[in-house]
């Protein structure tokens, strides 16, 4: 192995990454003059050296101590002009290079017009010692071509990684793979990207690939970055855990759907965060990768940070959260590998299996569930028995292989219950009882409530090491003396204090009500640098630490079922929880909720009593108690009936039938039945009529594949219906299609698409019975369909400048 590397010009990593010693990735701010994105005036060059100063800024004043041996900071400046992003580049990293802060320089994101030469890369490898990674984000590699010669019909992003990858293995830098969607699932499979792939598995110690949390295909986009990792491409793996996923799917508050401030990733609660950075954890990642900025450090909405993220983080590194790759590759008994694509059409043939959004997605219902596609973009599996199933490419060697109780070949079932029946035989049972999603791995059991977006209250049943119970304490002489009964399969009790009365916090997230911002953001992208601190005049203090988020510190231990404190204060109160690391086990019964997320040990006890000495008088013991839940039990979403109540509530159920009945025939791109719930008397803002209609749908349907519409009423509106019977509803409604283009394949030739494109994504129907008695459309506003809106679609790539006027057709 030394003489390989030397051969091929490698160097030793500079940072060793393991479960042990994470990587954690923040975005910084790149609000500055210094970029051609306009975010600030100022000289070019002055401003580059204010941003490195606000890097370093924001390492020393706002990362938590306990997290900065484990920080890189995300640093770019989008120019087009390659050596002057590079004098800007020098100007940026200078100060940091000073301040000893280490880095993670992004070279190229999805604006392919900013990514930079890497002749200039290497540059700033050679000079600046802080940059200890190189990222590649949101690159396309979903590209196929009919070009006979396959090295020159290979895409320049492809071509462009390589070279990456082989520079930063030069200098001993990792370099990360940020990706969005499925892309490195098309690293994987594509024909084209194989030269791509055995770069990455050659130099498989430098390659980070990254699960960027962004849009509905979050198991096959994870389980396929993971793959990697299991199938030996790269070493170590990562999630990028971000709020945009939040608002990119379209979740407002718990029960409410829809697209309410396009941009704002403020709505997403905080704890949604927890979610992600656990998950990632449980199934093994050493990385954690996070934006945008403004969630983090002392910034704008920095309550992610301080609440949730760094928390969380610290709670992942103390108590060791994150499994080795042996531990994982015992729980994932089961594989599926994907087979090699030339075109499109075949990349859509593995979709079937496991996608569940953009095709049938039979293995993932499988797998994991789905409760309503689209409108909660699953990321808590609502099926947990089958731990997750690593998507590993074609070129997966046979040793891999052969490590897994079963490995499902692509095609291998035609239904959910096929797949389902054949899972059975390698997870035959769960790791507890109840409807919440229950996981256990590396001595921790993982209990989450598995809605994204619904209050439900959910039960589970779990085994955990038997809690102390009894305790007494007196103070002496010597101390304060602590006695317990004795549990003869404890080998270790843990005495946990804290000054004061009654502070033990039980077992339960805090169970606020989450509401969304009422007031729409002016600026919900933080382009304007003066607006990016929380509080302006405060923009220099220096942030409290999170701490981790443990019940009470530690004080001692004890192999006897007693303590004597003796560091106790005479004239102050204490309160004292025990704990026992033991194997004689206990069942816990409870419940979890929207945004509940507890790592329970399986080796030491919950704290269940605590008991308080005062500083004159008694101690005084009292049993943790979990307070009642207050948020909702349950809740529906649909149909919702605002404005029809009375008796008008019987004639809105007649037509929630009809919207119902809207969407299957949408969902089965049937056009005739969708027009058939058009009035010959429909009439839309700009003039058109039902056969506009149907012709409408029907260029629709045979343009795109695999449809899903998504409906929430708002307001019913009942005003005319004495004089005119004609009943109005509001609702968001949003149509949403996928098309595909076998053709050099990427954001701007294929994907979702959408309509109505109003900013609300909502429309008005004006319903009315016809002479059948039977209730059709008779009024969209805005215009359902809207041909130019649909015709807008179609256009790919081939003209950005000009400007759709939503729901005109004229």
């Amino acid at each position: 192995m030394a003489t390989q590397k030397k051969s091929d010009g490698r160097k030793p990593l500079r940072r060793k990454i393991s479960p042990d010693n994470p990587l954690i990735i923040f975005q910084t701010n790149n609000r500055f003059g210094d970029s051609d994105e306009g975010f600030g005036k100022g000289d070019l060059y002055k401003e580059a050296t204010r941003h490195g100063r606000e890097v370093v800024r924001a390492f020393k004043e706002a990362v938590p101590e306990e997290l900065k041996p484990y920080v890189y900071l995300e640093v770019n400046a989008r120019l087009r002009d390659h050596d002057k992003r590079l004098e800007v580049m020098r100007r940026i990293f200078e100060p940091i290079e000073e301040a000893g802060i280490p880095c993670d320089f992004q070279v190229c994101d999805p604006h392919d017009i900013y990514t930079l030469d890497p002749e200039r890369i290497e540059r700033i490898l050679t000079e600046f010692g802080c940059v200890r990674s190189i990222c590649i984000a949101e690159n396309d590699y979903e590209h196929y071509a009919t070009f006979n010669v396959p090295r020159y019909a290979m895409s320049p992003y492809a071509r462009y990684a390589i070279d990456a990858i082989e520079m930063a293995a030069r200098h001993g830098r990792h370099i990360v793979f940020s990706e969005q969607t499925v892309k490195l699932m098309h690293v994987g499979a594509d024909v084209l990207n194989q030269p791509m792939l055995e770069t990455m598995r050659k130099y498989k110690e430098y390659i980070i690939p990254i699960n960027e949390h962004l849009g509905p295909q979050h198991f096959a986009r994870q389980t396929s970055v993971w793959g990697l990792w299991l199938s030996e491409v790269a070493d170590q793996w990562g999630v990028e855990p971000q709020s945009w996923w939040f608002e990119n799917a379209r979740m407002i508050e718990p029960g409410v759907f829809g697209q309410s401030e396009p941009n704002n990733t403020r709505i997403m609660p905080p704890p949604l965060y927890r979610a992600m950075i656990l998950q990632g954890a449980m199934m093994g990642a050493t990385v954690f990768d996070f934006e945008p900025f403004w969630d983090l450090f002392d910034y704008d909405n920095s309550r992610c940070f301080r609440e949730v993220i760094a928390p969380t983080l610290i709670e992942v590194i103390q108590r060791k959260l994150i499994p080795t790759k042996e531990q994982v590759m015992a729980k994932a008994k089961v594989a599926y590998q994907y087979e090699l694509c030339k075109d499109i059409n075949q990349f859509y043939d593995i979709l079937k299996d496991v996608d569940y959004y953009h095709a049938e997605g039979y293995l993932a219902r499988a797998a994991y569930g789905v409760y309503e596609r689209f409108m909660e973009h699953e990321y808590i599996p609502n099926k947990d028995r089958n731990y997750f199933i690593p998507l590993l490419p074609p070129s997966t060697s046979k040793t891999v292989l052969d490590k897994f109780e079963k490995v499902i070949k692509q095609g291998e079932c035609s239904s959910e219950e096929a797949y389902e029946a054949l899972l059975r035989k390698y997870h035959t049972k769960r790791d507890g009882a109840g409807t919440a999603s229950i996981m256990s791995m590396n001595g921790y059991t993982y209990v989450n409530q598995s809605h994204e977006n619904l209050y439900e209250r959910q039960t589970y049943s779990i085994d955990l090491p038997k809690p102390v119970r009894g305790i007494t304490a007196t103070r002496t002489d010597k101390g304060i003396e602590l006695s317990w009964p004795a549990d003869s399969g404890a080998t270790t009790y843990h005495i946990h204090r804290a000054e004061g009365e009654c502070v033990v916090r039980p077992v339960s997230a805090d169970p606020y009500i989450w509401t969304a911002p009422k007031e729409e953001l002016e600026d919900p992208e933080m382009f304007n640098v003066m607006s990016v601190y929380e509080d302006p005049t405060k923009a220099n203090a220096k942030a409290a630490p999170p701490k981790a988020n443990d019940l009470l510190p530690e004080i001692g231990q004890s192999k006897k079922a007693a303590y004597v404190d003796t560091t106790a204060k005479k004239n102050t109160t204490y309160t004292y929880t025990v704990t026992a690391t033991t194997k004689t086990m206990e069942r816990r019964d409870g419940t979890v909720n929207y945004l509940d997320y507890f790592v329970f040990s399986q080796s030491q006890s919950l704290a269940a009593e605590e008991v308080t000495v005062p500083a004159k008088g008694e101690a005084v013991a009292r049993a943790i108690v979990e307070p009642e839940d207050p948020r909702p039990a349950s809740q529906v979403w649909h149909p919702i009936l605002t404005g029809a109540e009375g008796p008008h509530k019987r004639i809105a159920l007649e037509i929630v039938q009809r919207l119902d009945e809207f969407k299957a025939a949408y969902d089965g791109a049937n056009w005739r039945r969708i027009t058939d719930l058009y009035s010959s008397r429909y009439q839309d803002p700009n003039g058109f009529h039902r056969e506009y209609v149907g012709r409408a749908w029907k260029w629709w349907f045979f343009r795109s594949n695999s449809f899903c519409y998504l409906r929430q009423i708002r307001q019913w509106f009942f005003d005319d219906y004495a004089e005119t019977g004609e009943v109005r509803v509001h609702m968001f409604s949003l149509c949403r299609a996928l098309r595909k283009d076998d053709r050099p394949f990427g954001s701007g030739y294929g994907g979702t698409i959408r309509i109505p494109r109003n900013k609300h994504e909502d429309v008005t129907f004006t319903w009315s019975k016809d002479a059948d008695g039977v209730w059709r459309i008779i009024h969209t506003e805005p215009a359902l369909p809207c041909f130019e809106e649909m015709l807008w679609n179609s256009r790919g790539g081939d003209n950005k400048t000009a400007k759709l006027r939503p729901g005109i057709d004229d």
